[in-house]
């Protein structure tokens, strides 16, 4: 009996552990992924978030039964887009930056949505500034994944209601504050003498002007 129930035991652990990534799985993590991507002449945001996680569609579920529908989302498409506009503010180049069109729609098959928001790039992306305030419409234990893509090169970020600001710099523009840093490390302190030679240069010469020559 005890080899037996030694034998059951471990099938159960068995089991468990095949089956445990799909129990994990099934469980809904409050976390959404957002996109940004940069083509030179637009900036493309698309958000792609569990419905349910947002704290106002409750006002969007109509009908009461616990599941947000795509009619109920036509029904309310400007509201949902102007909480979700105002929660995510985007400065390009140290400049905010309106949307110029978005749209939002239901994932078929799923309770996710998706929102998709495009704004004008006007010059080369030296940098990108997103700042998000999804945390005061989603419970406060939500993670957003962020995804920035910029000629070909992919960078990630991760904000929740502590860390809610990343800024994404061009390779060119690391590039250039690395060489301003470098020259800053290594001539610094003579160019901080030469600055104060001139400026001392300049003054000696305006007290012996106004004091001396006639």
């Amino acid at each position: 009996m005890k080899k037996i129930g030694i034998r059951f035991f471990g099938i159960v652990g068995i089991v468990i552990i095949f089956f445990l990534p799909v129990i994990v799985g099934a469980h809904e993590i409050p976390i959404s992924e957002l996109n940004i991507v940069s083509d030179g002449s637009k900036m493309h945001l698309e958000l792609v978030v569990n419905a349910h996680e947002l704290k106002f569609m409750e006002e969007v579920d109509e009908n009461n039964n616990g599941k947000i529908e795509s009619d109920e989302v036509e029904n309310h498409r400007e509201a949902i887009i102007q909480q979700l506009v105002k929660a995510l503010e985007i400065e390009i180049n140290g400049l905010q930056v309106e949307a110029e069109a978005s749209g939002v729609m239901m994932d078929l098959g799923s309770h996710h949505m998706i929102f998709r928001s495009h704004y004008p790039e006007k010059g080369k992306t030296r940098s990108l500034k997103l700042t998000s305030e999804l945390h005061t419409i989603t419970n406060q234990s939500h993670i957003t994944r962020v995804t920035y893509t910029s000629s070909g090169e992919k960078s990630l970020a991760r904000l929740d209601s502590r860390s809610n600001s990343v800024t994404f710099e061009s390779k060119t523009a690391q590039q250039t504050a690395g060489l301003w840093r470098t020259i800053f490390d290594e001539y610094g302190v003579w160019m901080g003498i030469f600055a104060g030679l001139v400026v001392f240069s300049v003054l000696l010469y305006k007290v012996r002007k106004q004091f001396f020559i006639k």
